[in-house]
């Protein structure tokens, strides 16, 4: 009767909120990561025209304190190219 009828609207209508809801959820996960490692790859790609640059620099006769000030690296950084 109605009470059978509200109980199985009831666990239906559970059942669909969570699988929206877990949907949505897992969207905005992969949203998250993909921004994350977008972020992440850009940085790596800075680092690694930093190091590019200083590695020209350094091969010019540049002073390692200049190249620092250019690139944002460490002397030591610099000094191991």
């Amino acid at each position: 009767g109605l009470k059978e009828g509200l109980e199985q609207g009831m666990k239906k209508g559970m059942e669909i909120g969570m699988q929206q809801g877990m949907e949505k959820g897992m969207q905005q996960g992969m949203e998250k990561g993909m921004e994350q490692g977008m972020e992440k790859g850009m940085e790596k790609g800075r680092t690694d025209m930093s190091f590019k640059i200083a590695k020209e620099l350094k091969s010019l006769n540049y002073p390692s304190a200049d190249i620092s000030k250019a690139t944002g690296l460490t002397i030591e950084q610099i000094d191991h190219l």
